[in-house]
């Protein structure tokens, strides 16, 4: 069912659901973030992946060690392409996300 709403339409049931089983429930993280690319990156548990929206893929970016961890925020850039991993360690790990390749840890962030 669609309705209309100062000329825009609001669904009024997702279209897609995701299901993300191991996703932590903190006010206090940043989980997940929307890239301009139109790929969604969601940390579950230690692992980081992307999921696709235009064909529903997912694919797995990084997994953090136990030493590491855990994930604290995950954020993508505005190019669409490098992604900012937050660590506990008041670290942030800079990867590549075409090539799943590290660039850069950041150490003393917050």
């Amino acid at each position: 069912m669609l309705m209309h709403c100062d000329h825009h339409l609001v669904l009024q049931s997702p279209e897609r659901t995701l299901d993300a089983l191991d996703l932590m429930d903190d006010f206090y993280l940043n989980l997940l973030d929307w890239g301009s690319s139109n790929v969604l990156v969601i940390t579950l548990g230690n692992t980081v992946y992307f999921w696709d929206a235009s064909d529903s893929s997912t694919s797995k970016l990084v997994t953090i060690d136990d030493d590491n961890g855990p994930v604290t925020s995950v954020s993508w850039a505005l190019d669409g392409r490098h992604i900012a991993i937050g660590l506990n360690k008041s670290e942030v790990q800079l990867q590549d996300s075409a090539s799943n390749r590290q660039l850069r840890t950041l150490r003393g962030c917050h």
